[in-house]
């Protein structure tokens, strides 16, 4: 089975983003991947179709968080995923330890600003 650690802003029914990964994680558990979602927010665990774990990074202003970096990085090493999509995510610590930890890293970026 193939397995797929997601890292995205919030879980929850707000947003163009969230209304994404509403629409992506089940399809692709419905194809067989097995789908763990790691987020900054989570309004609902079960929103997206996979369970999620908040894990407060820094947004994108804040300093990077070195015990959220860990936190991360103790998932990554107890559920070692095939690839890692981060999904907005912009605290550095974060990214440097799914740079280091993913045999595969995708970074997508969601912006509603101008």
């Amino acid at each position: 089975m193939r397995t797929l650690t997601v890292l995205c802003d919030r879980v929850g029914d707000v947003g163009g983003a969230e209304r994404y990964w509403e629409t992506v994680v089940p399809a692709l558990v419905a194809r067989g991947t097995q789908v763990r979602i790691l987020a900054r927010t989570v309004s609902d665990a079960a929103r997206f179709g996979a369970d999620a774990r908040e894990i407060c990074w820094s947004d994108e202003d804040g300093d990077a968080s070195p015990d959220a970096a860990e936190s991360v990085a103790d998932e990554l090493r107890r559920n070692p995923p095939d690839a890692v999509v981060t999904a907005s995510v912009f605290d550095r610590a974060v990214l440097d330890v799914v740079r280091a930890a993913g045999p595969r890293w995708f970074a997508r970026i969601h912006d509603h600003r101008t």
